[in-house]
């Protein structure tokens, strides 16, 4: 029994950390609400705009596989 315990406790440790960096992207993003036209191309050009996105895309992913 307790080897389940350690193993929700390792699963829910991942969750929380693909979580919080999700919020931290989400909240960059919202400086480019709404997304129109221009605020997807200022987005996608920005330093951090495309990075953003991609780690948002591979946060979501590995907190769906958790």
């Amino acid at each position: 029994m307790e080897h389940l315990r350690e193993k929700f406790l390792f699963h829910l440790k991942e969750c929380e950390k693909h979580l919080k960096i999700l919020g931290e992207d989400l909240k960059f993003l919202e400086k480019f609400i709404p997304l129109n036209e221009k605020n997807v191309k200022d987005l996608v050009s920005s330093a951090n705009g495309l990075k953003t996105l991609d780690q948002i895309a591979y946060r979501f992913s590995k907190l769906q596989d958790s």
